[in-house]
């Protein structure tokens, strides 16, 4: 559906705005941006169904600082990239409830790491 949206898009903005060898750039682009829409609001929803606020808020910041500073791993579609997010922040919400240690320490640890 994603890819769709960004099709459709790009021929938009091909017919205004850009030229036809940036569709696919434009189309990528924008498939991009609202998968990350997505995801992020699909934890931010989670987070206000389950009260969990502070460990939302780190993962959203460790999580999404790592992912775009040190490109690890790609999954090959959208929705495999979608699914492994949601997974990873449902994991670490589980070991959390499991194992608590304290997310203001998580943040701060986080902090002076990305410091030096």
């Amino acid at each position: 559906m994603i890819v769709r949206i960004g099709i459709a898009l790009g021929k938009l903005l091909y017919h205004h705005v850009i030229e036809v060898n940036q569709i696919n750039d434009i189309r990528y682009a924008l498939e991009i941006i609202m998968s990350e829409f997505l995801e992020i609001a699909v934890i931010i929803g989670y987070c206000i169904i389950s009260k969990t606020y502070v460990e939302t808020f780190a993962f959203l910041l460790c999580f999404q600082s790592l992912r775009s500073e040190y490109e690890g791993y790609h999954a090959k579609t959208i929705l495999r990239c979608f699914v492994i997010t949601i997974t990873v922040y449902l994991g670490i919400l589980s070991f959390h409830s499991y194992m608590y240690i304290g997310m203001y320490m998580v943040i701060i640890i986080f902090i002076i790491m990305k410091q030096s």
